[in-house]
């Protein structure tokens, strides 16, 4: 009978260690995925600070610190500025084009070596302008991501 017992907390920790060192593994793994995500650039334009980062095959990710305001002009200049060293030409930002794709709008330009998307994150606000006692609703907001890749 003590055998038995002895044999039982053997295999019990037995599948307990094998259970750790099976779970460490999994998370090497994981953090090898974190790994596979690079930075590809980090500059400053215009006063804003942007850091382009890719994962392995996946599309560029720019972000800006601090935001960018909701301002077209500023918005298709970052976008020429941040992709020009990715996608090594410069494209015509005055002649975007909007499309759709599975619901969300994107912002397309034609380019020798392809197609160039945008997905713009944006968080927009309305606020109350008060001007010579008028009130009138404006239009604001803040731009956080461009999410492009080229096809």
């Amino acid at each position: 009978m003590k055998k038995i017992i002895k044999w039982i907390l053997i295999s019990f920790v037995a599948f307990i260690a094998l259970g750790i060192v099976v779970g460490s593994s999994s998370d090497n793994s994981k953090k090898e995925t974190i790994s596979k995500i690079a930075i590809i650039q980090e500059g400053d334009f215009a006063g804003y600070n942007y850091v382009i980062i890719r994962g392995e095959d996946g599309p560029f990710i720019i972000n800006f610190i601090p935001f960018l305001p909701l301002n077209d002009i500023l918005m298709l200049t970052m976008m020429s500025k941040t992709t020009e060293g990715i996608a090594g030409e410069r494209f015509d930002v005055l002649n975007p084009e909007l499309v759709e794709r599975n619901g969300i709008k994107l912002i397309k330009f034609s380019g020798a070596k392809g197609n160039h998307f945008f997905n713009i994150i944006k968080q927009k606000t309305d606020e109350v302008i008060r001007e010579d006692g008028k009130e009138f609703i404006g239009h604001a907001g803040e731009i956080h991501t461009f999410i492009y890749w080229i096809e």
